[in-house]
């Protein structure tokens, strides 16, 4: 199977600090990865990193063969992003926002419609297309980031603590969405701060600590309770 996710010894120093120190990763098409570590741990660096926000300091990073920092624009294509603390525009409507990004990434007017009501299906949003996202819980509004990452199909979609702050119905909610799209052969990074969320999702698991990847592997591979 095809490799998809190809990092070979990251860096990332800020003022001569590593935040990210020798990181090598590979992942494969349909893998869920979880990237577990307390805050401060440098996920949320790791993860912008690969969504092409941020530049390494060193190593190379490779998404579909695509250099993330030689070919950002390309890489950009082929990832979906949602970031820590996600905050959509609460003016608008569930489609009307849906169909801005559809817009956004030159989606076909003729297949919008289409494409957008599966998303919506996909993200159990499809009963509050007409609502203001105002007026959403935060367990919709995370959904509805999730929606918002889908909408040019990309192979990889890289969600950073999408399960933070949410109550037990959503979070499940949002689980059930996330092994989905490892069904779909979507490859999946996920973040998050407790252990247990990710053993209930992923195939496979890294655990960070002062910027690096300090064990990882198959999720049934791993002795947690070393961890906890």
């Amino acid at each position: 199977m095809e490799i998809v996710i190809n990092i070979n010894g990251l860096r990332k120093e800020f003022k001569k600090i590593a935040v990210i120190d020798g990181i090598s990763l590979q992942l494969k098409s349909g893998d869920i990865f979880g990237l577990v570590g307390v805050n401060g741990s440098g996920k949320t660096t790791l993860i912008k990193i690969l969504a092409t926000i941020i530049k390494p300091t060193v190593g190379t990073a490779y998404i579909l063969n695509y250099d993330i920092s030689r070919e950002p624009q390309k890489v950009r294509r082929f990832i979906g992003y949602l970031p820590y603390s996600y905050k959509p525009y609460y003016d608008l409507k569930v489609r009307e926002y849906i169909a801005f990004y559809a817009g956004a990434y030159k989606i076909p007017r003729s297949d919008r419609k289409d494409i957008i009501n599966d998303i919506l299906e996909l993200t159990n949003l499809i009963a509050t297309k007409d609502q203001y996202i105002k007026d959403l819980s935060d367990g919709m509004i995370q959904r509805l980031g999730i929606a918002r990452t889908l909408i040019h199909d990309p192979m990889v979609l890289l969600f950073d603590e999408p399960l933070i702050g949410l109550d037990p119905k959503s979070r499940a909610e949002i689980m059930e969405i996330i092994k989905e799209l490892g069904n779909m052969g979507k490859t999946l990074i996920v973040s998050s701060g407790i252990i247990s969320d990710i053993m209930t999702i992923c195939n496979k698991v890294g655990i960070m600590k002062d910027g690096k990847i300090i064990i990882s592997g198959d999720i049934d591979e791993i002795n947690f309770s070393d961890y906890l």
